[in-house]
């Protein structure tokens, strides 16, 4: 008898435990749904400046392995490369940028691609947002020799987004490109 009472003992204590737990409260969940807007305040900018920075980095990287490849291209070829760029967007291109092996039989003004008889490397735009907005080098064009070098002496080119943050690739006459990290002042 003792064993039988003992169970029902367990049984209505575990019951009456179960029993008293209903849930949260409005007060609980209000206080939370609280927390979480807060939070998400805090957060929801950094993060947007952190996309954008992001996208602008992508878009320096997409360029210097552009220019690169047209040095790499350059060396393999045993020919001049030349790389347009078209900062206004004003349509002289098909697009933000053009890489081709120039023959050096130019029929128009020189550095010029003759799509007749010009090989096309590359060609394509900058990410939506985000803008040449200036280069160093006359007529926004510059050329790689046969041997990987830049013919244009040291130059740079600027990449600027909507937030008006810009990205400098800085290229040198061995031909050697890079980006140049952002500084505090900047």
């Amino acid at each position: 008898m003792q064993k039988i009472l003992t169970v029902q003992r367990f049984t209505r204590q575990r019951i009456r435990i179960v029993g008293s737990h209903t849930g949260f409260s409005l007060q609980e969940l209000t206080v939370v749904v609280g927390i979480v807007a807060v939070l998400t305040a805090i957060a929801v900018p950094d993060f947007i400046r952190w996309q954008q920075a992001s996208r602008l980095n992508a878009a320096a990287a997409d360029v210097l392995f552009l220019l690169r490849n047209a040095r790499m291209r350059a060396v393999k070829e045993n020919a001049r490369v030349v790389v347009l760029f078209d900062p206004g967007g004003d349509g002289r291109l098909d697009g933000d940028y053009l890489v081709f092996v120039d023959d050096m039989r130019d029929r128009g003004s020189p550095w010029t691609h003759e799509p007749a008889s010009e090989t096309v490397v590359a060609r394509g735009r900058i990410p939506a947002g985000i803008t040449i907005s200036r280069t160093q080098f006359a007529g926004h064009r510059l050329r790689f020799n046969s041997r990987g070098q830049l013919m244009n002496g040291n130059r740079s080119i600027f990449l600027r987004d909507t937030r008006s943050e810009s990205r400098q690739i800085q290229l040198y006459v061995s031909g050697h490109c890079r980006i140049v990290p952002k500084t505090a002042g900047r």
